[in-house]
């Protein structure tokens, strides 16, 4: 059966990088399901696809448009991020942007895993 409207949205778990430990912590996070265009756009901005300096200012600016503001990348993971667990306090922006400052290389791993959980998602649907 294809489902033309797939869940909104899907968790997967994150391996977060911490400083003074020999392993990864995983976290499982749930993601909002997006549409391949806007994927597009989220690897421009994150340059995990090649495009032209215009292309990718043109998704900087859709994206501070969304934000109301100068966008920045807990934005760009708000874009996409919904919740987690194993993590205190619950999620908000302010929560988020203070785990991207205190484990640097953590957005990168949220990221990544997105991409990789969204495509396997859709692969299932």
């Amino acid at each position: 059966m294809i489902r033309l409207n797939p869940d909104a949205t899907f968790t997967a778990e994150v391996t977060i990088p911490v400083t003074g430990k020999d392993e990864p912590v995983k976290v499982e996070f749930e993601f909002r399901a997006v549409s391949r265009k806007r994927i597009q756009s989220l690897m421009i901005l994150a340059r995990l696809t090649p495009a032209w300096r215009g292309k990718r200012m043109f998704e900087y600016l859709r994206l501070c448009w969304r934000a109301k503001r100068f966008a920045t990348v807990v934005d760009m993971l708000d874009e996409f991020v919904v919740g987690w667990k194993e993590i205190e306090p619950a999620y908000s922006r302010e929560v988020l942007a203070a785990l991207i400052q205190e484990y640097p290389g953590s957005h990168t791993s949220i990221t990544l895993r997105f991409l990789s959980a969204w495509y396997e998602e859709r692969i299932k649907n």
